[in-house]
């Protein structure tokens, strides 16, 4: 499916590129994740301060972080020094570990071999993925499954989840230990180091799943697991501090510095925040011919809503994944009663 969706780019991985005549994302962020490699071998001290815009400091950090791409390509960079074939590779890998991942994650919640297999060609051949092979921010979230499936797993060994009865078939309740959540705390920070744009939704959605399943566990369950779970959750925090802290911070100096500058220069504060933030519309909108056909007859969303100024929308998945989320879960609320 990687290679289908891909075509002909697996005939060629070292030759082809999915760099467009006019947009050079693709060569900025191949620098970026060769950097990357580079500086976590051979020089951590200046990640964030690479040979470009010298002699400005946290340059790294002008752009979104590519650095779990840089250690899952490592080998490829090591062995090759093929900035093309290592993009490349980097596409068609995160397509199969992110197909793996949902396969694994529903045959978790179904035992359901064909769905687990529709349910892994959904996402990993999504239409987000094919307008975004340019920016592997975007189309790297192949952690995520791996997370809400050790994030369940964990959850499952402390009595604070069940999984649903159709896929129970006599499963013994797993037997709690420490590495659960030093396990869910490395594929957190694989997953948040892709990007901030998966950080953020990360940590929403991982956050949404554990208090689904507090909820759902009641008062009782969640007293017999309380004293240990608070343990592990401390541990899982700690790492994802330890971790996660270092790395962003630059981000946030930087973002600083570029503010008070601009501030400097006579610009209001509102409108710096508000240039660099999504409107409602941005967030409903795709790259789809079918929302833009419904737009061009009806003019909805961009007329409705205000703000819209038609910029392509195609950060987000749009209308159809929202959608099709709303009734998965209905369905999966349906199942669990």
């Amino acid at each position: 499916m990687a290679a289908a969706a891909t075509w002909p780019l697996a005939t060629d991985p070292a030759g082809l590129s999915v760099a467009g005549a006019a947009d050079n994302d693709v060569y900025l962020n191949q620098y970026l994740i060769f950097w990357g490699a580079h500086a976590l071998a051979h020089e951590p001290a200046r990640l964030y301060h690479p040979n470009i815009f010298w002699p400005a400091r946290y340059t790294f950090a002008y752009a979104d972080m590519p650095l779990s791409s840089s250690l899952l390509m490592a080998p490829v960079i090591a062995l090759s020094r093929d900035p093309t074939l290592t993009y490349n590779l980097l596409l068609l890998v995160s397509i199969v570990i992110g197909g793996l991942g949902v396969y694994n994650l529903v045959g978790l919640l179904l035992r359901e071999r064909w769905a687990a297999g529709a349910a892994a060609a959904i996402y990993a051949l999504n239409p987000l993925h094919f307008s975004r092979y340019r920016q592997p921010q975007l189309f790297t979230d192949h952690w995520l499954p791996w997370l809400l499936l050790a994030l369940l797993l964990w959850l499952e060994s402390r009595g604070l989840w069940q999984r649903p009865a159709t896929a129970r078939r006599a499963t013994a309740r797993a037997a709690p230990a420490w590495w659960r959540p030093v396990v869910v705390a490395a594929l957190f920070c694989l997953h948040a180091l892709t990007g901030s744009h998966n950080a953020v939704f990360g940590a929403l959605l991982g956050a949404a799943v554990a208090g689904w399943s507090l909820a759902r566990a009641g008062l009782r369950r969640a007293r017999a697991a309380g004293p240990p779970f608070v343990r592990e959750s401390a541990v899982f925090l700690l790492l994802c501090v330890l971790v996660l802290g270092p790395a962003f911070y630059p981000y946030f100096v930087e973002r600083d510095r570029l503010l008070q500058q601009r501030l400097a220069s006579g610009e209001e504060r509102a409108l710096v925040l508000e240039a660099g933030s999504a409107h409602v519309a941005d967030l409903l909108a795709s790259g789809t011919r079918l929302y833009r056909w419904f737009d061009r007859r009806f003019g909805w969303p961009s007329r409705w809503v205000a703000g819209f100024d038609r910029r392509g929308g195609d950060l987000f998945p749009g209308l159809a994944f929202l959608l099709l989320a709303i009734a998965a879960l209905t369905s999966s609320i349906s199942l669990l009663e």
